[in-house]
């Protein structure tokens, strides 16, 4: 084992509690400042309307499944009715908005708190915090997105897991967030729960130990290449895979191998799998108890996402080149355990951290396939022996081996994912950075100077410090002065419960035009993409709860459902690009054929408006069926 040298970096006096407050205010001004001006100045998305349209769904009384379409899971549903209804969050964009930048703020704080009790230092905790602020930037492009939950749940897991060893109900947390996660977004819930296994198991004695690892080492290799199995055939996708299992396997081969053991009682296994069973039965008991029916569960939260990579697929590009990193960093891995590192790990350390922190912020494809499996590097001690105490120690396998189950979520769709999969790094690259800052070798003459400093220059230099980093984290990172700018460049949408949000001109001229032409000519429509965020402009309820972000998503049947429900509107309308409904009309479209028949064969063109073409019936009849 790598220990740490005989005379390591002194550390230094503690931060005087004005100086700490002080801190923590300006990087909390300086990151909700950011994440407002960031956040309001984004362009519409998709999915922002459609999520808004889904919960606005639930609230009326629409059961999950069965008659509102939606991908996600109730525990997501049943935070938004509370927010909404019990806290009286208004349902609006800006309220959304606002929403969003709550989470994104309170998920990195407390990550940052994670950090600083895992390393006990009030730097790294703020470091962490201000890496966490720009990673989780992404948030802003898809406000009212479960994905904010979810950042906020598994930052909640990185704190509780530093209660294993000094406080009981380490496990029972870790497995009651993992039932939030499943019944949210199942694929993030299921990694979190495999990385909790693997992490309990690692630090596990008994009869079975050794024949239990070998299994879950075997599965570390293979679950990856099982989830992706469908699109192999493709360079990126194998490249991926083999990305992800090679982070696995190391990690947990590492942890295996420096843990301390104990022998856990049977009854700890049994109470760790209540508090996900019980948690995982009321989210369900929700649904049920508001319509969902037990097929509709099941189609929703498991078939549904089982067949996401068949209907979507957004390529990661990851070259040959992160296939060969990978499997140098397992190779390292066994010589490090094996052979002993020395200074090696010192250094792969530092570069470690470095490259994490300050070349690779914000280049999240680089991140997952450079730095990921070399995450196992967090396990190899090189602080002083305290620092492998049982609460460290499970504290750090458990965020690494979260760490590589988690970035199995960008596939099959590698789009904001990607920065949610790499999420639990930033952290990694902190404890390495610190870990290797303690660890560097200085002169005896050096540790004597340093100690004779004065209590008073030590709190200078702290605070120059701070000062330097708030520089960098408001100016480099964030680029406030740009972003402050780029927002009072925009114009204001000036629509309906969207004041506050700013985007280009021309896009707010063509959403006013589109939205009061909706509600003076129109009592019922649809649009392609589905942009749902017009019916809380227009104040119109949609024709059906099968709102989605396009109509692939929708069947044969269902979309019959939509026109059929079109068919009881006076005056009906349907939106879409003008480019896009000439190629329809010239080449066919199959799967989404009883909608575009509809169209080009009952309907005719009565308004354009941008790129936009309306739809409405032709005279004299009004009755619209697919077929």
């Amino acid at each position: 084992m790598v220990q740490a040298p005989a005379h390591s970096f002194p550390r230094a006096t503690a931060l005087p509690r004005w100086l700490a407050t002080s801190t923590v205010a300006a990087f909390l001004a300086v990151a909700i400042t950011y994440a407002f001006y960031f956040v309001f100045s984004r362009m519409m998305s998709l999915d922002e309307g459609y999520l808004m349209i889904t919960v606005q769904g639930f609230l009326e009384g629409h059961a999950l499944y069965d008659s509102l379409f939606t991908q996600y899971g109730p525990f997501y549903y049943l935070y938004e009715w509370f927010m909404r209804a019990v806290l009286s969050v208004p349902l609006t964009h800006d309220a959304t908005r606002w929403l969003c930048i709550f989470h994104w703020i309170t998920a990195s704080a407390l990550f940052g708190m994670a950090g600083g009790r895992m390393t006990k230092s009030f730097a790294c905790g703020v470091f962490v915090f201000a890496l966490s602020v720009v990673h989780l930037r992404e948030l802003a492009n898809e406000p009212g997105h479960p994905q904010e939950l979810v950042m906020l749940l598994v930052a909640i897991g990185a704190l509780a897991a530093m209660r294993e060893g000094t406080k009981t109900g380490a496990w029972e947390l870790l497995a009651g967030i993992a039932a939030a996660l499943t019944f949210t977004k199942i694929n993030v819930g299921v990694f979190f729960g495999f990385a909790l296994l693997l992490a309990v198991r690692c630090h596990a004695s008994g009869r079975w130990t050794r024949v239990s690892n070998w299994v879950l080492l075997a599965l570390c290799l293979g679950v990856p290449f099982a989830l992706m199995r469908r699109h192999l055939a493709m360079d990126w996708c194998r490249n991926y895979a083999l990305v992800a299992a090679c982070a696995l396997v190391a990690v947990f081969f590492v942890a295996s191998s420096v843990s301390p053991r104990t022998e856990f009682a049977i009854n700890r296994y049994f109470k760790m799998a209540a508090f996900f069973i019980i948690p995982s039965i009321l989210f369900a008991g929700v649904a049920v108890l508001t319509g969902t029916s037990i097929r509709g569960l099941l189609e929703g939260l498991l078939v549904t996402p089982l067949k996401m990579s068949e209907t979507v697929l957004m390529p990661l590009p990851f070259p040959d080149i992160f296939a060969f990193n990978a499997i140098v960093a397992v190779v390292v891995a066994w010589l490090v355990i094996w052979k002993r590192g020395g200074p090696l790990v010192l250094i792969l350390k530092l570069c470690y951290g470095l490259a994490g922190s300050f070349l690779l912020i914000g280049q999240y494809s680089a991140q997952l396939g450079a730095l990921l499996p070399w995450v196992w590097l967090v396990l190899i001690p090189t602080g002083q022996p305290e620092t492998q105490t049982r609460t460290q120690s499970f504290a750090r396998v458990f965020l690494c081996l979260a760490a590589a189950c988690q970035a199995l979520q960008a596939y099959p769709v590698a789009g904001t994912q990607i920065a949610n999969a790499t999420f639990l790094l930033v952290m990694t690259y902190a404890l390495c950075l610190t870990d290797g800052l303690r660890a560097v070798r200085v002169s005896e003459r050096i540790k004597t100077q340093f100690k004779e400093l004065k209590p008073g220059t030590v709190q200078l230099s702290g605070l120059l410090g701070t000062v330097a980093l708030l520089y960098i984290f408001a100016n480099v990172w964030c680029q406030l002065p740009a972003t402050r700018r780029l927002y009072a460049s925009l114009a204001p949408l000036n629509l309906p419960g969207s004041q506050q949000v700013r985007v280009q001109p021309e896009a707010a001229a063509l959403f006013q035009e589109m939205a009061s032409y909706l509600e003076t000519e129109s009592d019922a429509f649809i649009t392609y993409p589905c942009f749902n965020s017009f019916y809380f402009w227009t104040g119109q309820r949609p024709p059906t709860q099968l709102n989605g972000t396009g109509w692939l998503q929708f069947n044969h049947a269902q979309q019959e459902q939509i026109l059929a429900a079109l068919q009881q509107a006076r005056r009906p309308r349907i939106v879409l690009p003008t480019a896009l409904a000439r190629r329809w009309e010239t080449e066919g479209a199959p799967f989404v054929a009883p909608l575009v028949q509809c169209m080009f064969q009952q309907c005719q063109e009565v308004k354009r408006i941008g790129p936009y073409s309306v739809f409405a019936p032709k005279p004299p009849g009004k009755v619209l069926s697919g077929l």
